[in-house]
């Protein structure tokens, strides 16, 4: 999780010039005494897609309280402005406190930040451009399965004696597609797909939405034929004399 942490500190270091912020432990203590403000970033709890982070700001006694809450609020500023580039929510901010080990006031940012899961998927055989080969990430896609089939019935019973394999059909929906594969995926006929290593073979795009300036999503229709097994007979009735 240190590249995460890192990654926090260093947006805020080169956000604002005040005061460095920095990677640091849990209830660490800076410079004794005092002399510069500074901040450290540490990481509370951690899962497989969230990061919970604090944001420990420490100016000097002499300046007082007021300006280490005036330091606090704008960290937490920085970390809600929607030019932040990480996906960082649950702020909170808590009260000043005088720290005399190191002869400072102190004042904590909490946040969670979502951690980036990304999906691969790739595009090939198109029917227009066999050598055209797509490779990109996504941040997440959804599939809808449909299976048609179709029950045999008799007349002995209300329960279907055999079912007839049909066609396997599949709504693929690509999200966050850079928006200069848009053209290749959709312009070139049937085409082969492959998400998170599942193989679809006969596609087409059906939709495009273009949710940001450079990205979009994609949604393709894929199908394929069910196996056939040999049909069996349908029963014929008898009756016994």
């Amino acid at each position: 999780m240190i590249e995460y942490i890192e990654a926090i500190a260093g947006y805020l270091s080169e956000a604002q010039n005040e005061f460095p912020v920095v990677p640091g432990y849990i209830d660490a203590f800076s410079h004794t005494p005092q002399e510069l403000p500074e901040a450290f970033v540490t990481a509370e709890k951690a899962d497989a897609e969230s990061l919970a982070f604090k944001v420990t700001i420490f100016t000097p006694a002499e300046e007082e309280g007021l300006y280490c809450e005036y330091r606090a609020e704008l960290l937490m500023q920085l970390l809600a402005a929607p030019s932040c580039p990480l996906a960082i929510g649950k702020l909170s901010m808590g009260g000043v406190r005088y720290v005399a080990d190191s002869m400072s006031f102190s004042a904590c940012v909490t946040g969670e930040l979502t951690l980036a899961q990304t999906h691969s998927f790739t595009a090939d055989g198109f029917e227009n451009d066999p050598m055209l080969h797509i490779m990109s990430e996504i941040p997440s896609y959804r599939i809808i399965r449909t299976f048609n089939t179709r029950p045999v019935m008799t007349f002995l019973s209300e329960a279907p004696f055999a079912v007839h394999d049909g066609m396997n059909t599949y709504e693929i929906t690509l999200f966050g597609v850079p928006g200069y594969y848009i053209g290749d995926i959709s312009g070139n006929g049937v085409f082969r797909l492959t998400v998170d290593g599942e193989l679809f073979s006969r596609c087409r795009c059906v939709k495009c939405v273009c949710t940001q300036e450079s990205v979009s999503d994609l949604t393709i229709e894929a199908w394929e034929p069910r196996d056939r097994e040999e049909e069996v007979p349908v029963p014929v009735p008898t009756e016994d004399f």
